[in-house]
Formats: structure tokens, C-alpha cells, sequence
């Protein structure tokens, strides 16, 4: 992962020399060759005297806030991080190879880097999926509820009437007094025998 130095160290009114600017930044361990590679590789303007650079404060404090600047930009949905080669841009093809469920209810997808062939990953917030399915082809996805209207578990259900029950229960019949009148007047009358019993 590249360092991170803050720009405002620099006083834009002043030129230096590699060792003058490795030592601003000692702590994050800035090294000459580090600043030649700036020079060769990525534009930053300086002054070769003899077998010395000189670079103007405005000049690399510009260099440096810029490269800040780059590094705190979030990436688009289409953009991946190579942790191996640190460099941005789309999967092989604009494929993914896989999508999956990742940490914390993210999304996370996995593609190769175009420019060393080594896999990607990358997290997305699971809002992003729709996105995420426009931007690019996905091969093996593992997210699980994703399913488009030509999904067969859909199709299943195809009436979707509500069912109303093949047999009408039975309805309630209360019970008929008369039977139980006639059974309590045949609990209550006592014969002529019984009577005499308890007059006696």
C-alpha cells in the first residue's frame, strides 16, 4: 500500500533538494528513490543541476496533494483494486467470476486483474447489486435470493387463488330439549312404592 504524505509540510515558496525532501517526511520513511520515480515515472517537474534535482515547493506540494487526493477516491462500481499490482480498473472482460455473500452483509466479488492475472476482490454494499448485475457478467453468482422473472421456482405457483376447502364442516346443531326434558321428568317422577318408602 502506497504512504500517505501530507502535502501541508511543504512550503510552496522554497525549492528542494531529495534529501531535503526525505527528511521533511523521514517518519514515513520517504526515500531519494522513491522521489526519482516520481520524477521518471509519474510527471513531477524538477531541476537536474549537475548530478543534483531541485524541485519547487509549489511544484511538489501540488504533486502531493493531487496524489492524495487520488488515494482518498472512493472507486466506481466498475473499478476494482489489485492488492498485488495496486492497479485500478476492470476485471478481465468486465467479468466476475464470482459473486458471493461477504463480511457485514456486503457483497463481494472476485474477477482477475488485467494487469498481472491475479484475482480481485472487491466489497460492495448489497444496494449496489442491481449495479452490480448491469456493469458486468457474472459467472457463478452465490447470492442467495437473486432470482429474474424467468426464475423456475417462480413458476411454480401459478394459481395463485386462495384455496377454499374441499368439505364444508359441519354445521351446529344444538340439542334437542325435548329429549332431555323427557329424561329429567323420568328422573324426577317417583313411583307410588318409592313415595310410600319415604312416608313411612
Amino acid at each position: 500500500m502506497s504512504k500517505k504524505y501530507d502535502y501541508r509540510k511543504v512550503r510552496s515558496h522554497r525549492a528542494y533538494k531529495l534529501k531535503d525532501a526525505c527528511r521533511l517526511y523521514k517518519a514515513e520513511g520517504l526515500h531519494e528513490q522513491t522521489i526519482r520515480g516520481w520524477i521518471k515515472e509519474q510527471g513531477l517537474e524538477a531541476v537536474l543541476q549537475g548530478k543534483t534535482y531541485f524541485i519547487h515547493g509549489g511544484v511538489l506540494k501540488a504533486f502531493l496533494k493531487e496524489k492524495s487526493e487520488k488515494r482518498n477516491r472512493p472507486l466506481t462500481v466498475g473499478q476494482f483494486k489489485c492488492w498485488a499490482c495496486k492497479a485500478v480498473g476492470s476485471p478481465v472482460g468486465n467479468i466476475i467470476s464470482r459473486l458471493a455473500n461477504g463480511r457485514n452483509k456486503s457483497l463481494a466479488g472476485y474477477g482477475d486483474c488485467g494487469s498481472c492475472g491475479k484475482e480481485m476482490e472487491r466489497l460492495y454494499k448489497r444496494s449496489q447489486l442491481p449495479k452490480i448485475l448491469k456493469t458486468f457478467q457474472v459467472k457463478q453468482n452465490q447470492v442467495g435470493g437473486l432470482c429474474d422473472s424467468s426464475c423456475s421456482t417462480r413458476k411454480t405457483h401459478i394459481n395463485n387463488a386462495p384455496k377454499t376447502p374441499q368439505h364444508e364442516p359441519e354445521k351446529y346443531k344444538p340439542p334437542d330439549t325435548s329429549i332431555e326434558n323427557a329424561n329429567s321428568t323420568k328422573k324426577t317422577n317417583i313411583n307410588d312404592k318409592q313415595y310410600n318408602l319415604f312416608e313411612g
